[in-house]
């Protein structure tokens, strides 16, 4: 379980670094054009986001050798989740409506209830 465990907190940060790269810079790009987009993904930075994603599909793979399919995923997936949340909340400044805390409550829950089935 811990391993499993470490190797989703490992997708997930991966995952959420190399999206926030990418959501990052669309802050100061306009795609307007077909041609910005093709600028966009041939930049540097974006083709680095695109490599730590490729690391965390790596990671994804390694997660799912260490359990069960309907065990690893949503694991993987919470992670995933409250990371993106807290870097959407913290780094970019969104905003989280009361739903929202009720509904990160709820997928603790899940994932808790699932881990239990674990052992």
């Amino acid at each position: 379980m811990f391993n499993l465990l470490i190797y989703a907190s490992l997708y997930a940060i991966f995952n959420v670094l190399g999206v926030a790269i990418i959501k990052d810079k669309l802050t100061v790009t306009d795609l307007a054009k077909p041609s910005d987009l093709f600028y966009f993904l041939i930049d540097l930075k974006i083709v680095f986001a695109f490599l730590i994603i490729g690391i965390s599909s790596l990671l994804a793979i390694k997660t799912l050798s260490l359990a069960d399919f309907s065990s690893a995923v949503p694991i993987m997936t919470a992670i995933n989740f409250f990371l993106t949340v807290s870097v959407g909340i913290i780094y970019f400044k969104d905003i989280l409506a009361i739903g929202g805390y009720l509904g990160l409550l709820l997928v603790l829950l899940g994932v808790v209830l699932i881990g239990k089935n674990l052992s």
